[in-house]
């Protein structure tokens, strides 16, 4: 037929070599992107023990976690 293209389908490795890069290369990271929602506010924590006067200081009773009282230091 008239001006038909016949496509040149190249036969590897003779006419068109394959280069293929290994290992790939790191991927660039783009901008930070915007911040986002706030979350929701969690449960309030367990706070200083009530109790206390004026001079005394806070210490912990055990290796317990939040188990702490109240002390007139000597």
């Amino acid at each position: 037929m008239a001006g038909e293209v016949t496509p040149h389908v190249p036969s590897w490795p003779h006419d068109s070599p394959i280069e293929v890069e290994y290992p790939p290369p790191p991927a660039v990271p783009g901008p930070p992107g915007p911040p986002g929602a706030d979350g929701a506010t969690g449960p309030a924590g367990p706070g200083v023990p009530p109790g206390g006067v004026t001079g005394q200081i806070l210490v912990k009773k055990s290796d317990a976690d939040f188990d702490c009282e109240w002390q007139t230091p000597v």
